[in-house]
């Protein structure tokens, strides 16, 4: 985690990332750094209530069992953006989860979370982030230090289930 408490410094209003920044140190000859662009924000979606939106498919490679292992015995709602799933398992056992109905996400959410182990399109953390909502991913996302942005160490539920009572105020533990 960064910082104090893992948040990065709201050095910037508008969010705008570097993904494979690591890469191009590795080698600036041959890299041109792209930065994303955060979307604008349409209509409102307030922080709050006891749903958190996993804005993926419940896949191991999207960090759906470490969020289900975090959320054990916390009275909070997941929200499942993707449709597909795994053959083994059932990412619902013990946390009480729900798809996205439609593209459009509720008014209110209490957090993003993606702790994916590998991520190539972070666009639903940008539009979290673009409406002031806290978010909390793993540095593999690619969105780098940016206001509203815990990162948590891939596969560490225990650090996972820390950032997001820590996010909650504690009020769903």
């Amino acid at each position: 985690m960064r910082h104090s408490r893992g948040t990065a410094p709201c050095s910037e209003l508008a969010p705008r990332t570097a993904p494979g920044a690591r890469i191009a140190v590795a080698d600036p000859s041959r890299t041109r750094h792209l930065d994303w662009i955060a979307p604008v924000a349409r209509g409102r979606i307030a922080q709050g209530g006891k749903s958190i939106l996993f804005p993926a498919s419940a896949l191991a490679r999207k960090g759906a069992y470490a969020l289900r292992e975090a959320l054990q015995g916390l009275d909070l709602d997941v929200i499942v953006a993707g449709r597909a799933q795994e053959h083994e398992g059932d990412f619902r056992r013990g946390v009480r989860a729900r798809p996205l109905e439609g593209a459009e996400w509720p008014c209110q959410l209490a957090a993003v979370v993606l702790p994916a182990l590998v991520e190539h399109e972070p666009r639903p953390l940008l539009k979290a982030l673009a409406h002031g909502l806290p978010v909390i991913a793993t540095e593999e996302c690619g969105l780098g230090d940016v206001c509203g942005l815990t990162t948590v160490p891939v596969c560490d539920a225990q650090a996972l289930r820390n950032v997001i009572v820590a996010t909650t105020n504690g009020c769903f533990a």
